[in-house]
């Protein structure tokens, strides 16, 4: 199962939650048999584990949210093949220094003459030499059929021609 950054992101939020919780708890209840004047402090503590969690579970949601949302559009949406036209770098999302990619990619509508422009997800390499070396010119986007902002370009087909380009072109 392919897990999104949401996903991670919560679970990632919620394990330190349940950890604050946990140690709130047992050191109140060494408090209270102490007659201790933490108390306050630790149910703040408790209360900010809470939160965590709870934020947690609502980000890990909204992550399960989008990676269905993308299974119901290869489900039941329709499939076309549009030309990549370009990779961009994200530069308003930074990890380590790193900034992710996106492909650019485009369809001509026969019908009233219009072209939509439509963007993959963020990957984390430059996918643009293994585009020129591997000679991929089309990537298959799914649409919602009743509304055309909701789509997915699916990206399986550059991963696996990255990862045959880079078995090929190994250099010990």
């Amino acid at each position: 199962m392919k897990l999104n950054r949401k996903f991670i992101t919560g679970i990632g939020l919620a394990i330190p939650g349940i950890g604050l919780i946990a140690t709130s708890m047992r050191f109140l209840k060494e408090s209270f048999f102490r007659n201790s004047m933490s108390g306050p402090a630790l149910y703040g503590i408790g209360i900010l584990g809470g939160v965590l969690v709870l934020a947690g579970i609502v980000v890990a949601l909204l992550g399960f949210k989008g990676i269905n949302k993308n299974k119901q559009l290869i489900a039941s949406g329709i499939k076309m093949d549009c030309e990549i036209t370009g990779v961009l770098m994200d530069r308003s999302i930074s990890v380590n220094g790193q900034h992710p990619h996106m492909v650019q990619c485009s369809w001509l509508n026969n019908r009233d003459g219009v072209t939509y422009h439509f963007s993959s997800e963020h990957i984390w390499y430059d996918p643009s030499r293994v585009i020129t070396e591997c000679s991929i010119q089309t990537l298959p986007v799914y649409y919602d059929p009743q509304d055309l902002s909701k789509y997915y370009v699916l990206l399986d087909a550059l991963t696996t021609q990255k990862a045959q380009w880079e078995a090929q072109n190994v250099h010990l």
